[in-house]
């Protein structure tokens, strides 16, 4: 399966166009089928992230023909929208969460909902996750 990301901006609607493979993560103003996200009007209470963790049958039409998938979130991503890229690609890849999936939901649950501040060395963690998934690869920072 090949995942590629398109950007669009905050508060956008988005809706996914027929026959295309994409997943609407915190963004696109619509809760329901493949688009996630929780910023509108009476909208779910539970960030994308959370959404995503219990309810990730939702996802498993992307996976029938191994297909390419497109991810569609928003310009400069925060924590949970992060944190969502992350267990989409990782749910789609590997037809299951990573181990630590549940403690980074809870935490951006938090995070997302005001109640806890960032932890930076926390985000960088899971973003270099995100970017680079395999263990060979070196995340070189000076």
């Amino acid at each position: 399966m090949n995942i590629t990301y398109k950007f669009i901006p905050q508060g956008q609607s988005y809706r996914i166009p027929e026959n295309k493979s994409e997943v609407v993560l915190d963004v696109g103003g619509l809760n329901q089928g493949l688009s996630f996200d929780h910023h509108f009007p009476n909208s779910p209470n539970n960030c994308t992230s959370k959404m995503i963790f219990n309810e990730s049958n939702r996802l498993n039409e992307l996976k029938e023909d191994n297909r390419d998938v497109t991810i569609v979130t928003h310009n400069d991503p925060d924590f949970g929208c992060s944190c969502s890229v992350w267990l989409v690609k990782n749910y789609l890849i590997n037809n299951t969460f990573p181990e630590g999936a549940e403690w980074a939901v809870q935490y951006a649950s938090l995070v997302d909902s005001g109640k806890l501040k960032i932890n930076v060395t926390i985000q960088v963690a899971l973003t270099r996750l995100h970017i680079f998934p395999r263990s060979e690869e070196k995340l070189d920072i000076k």
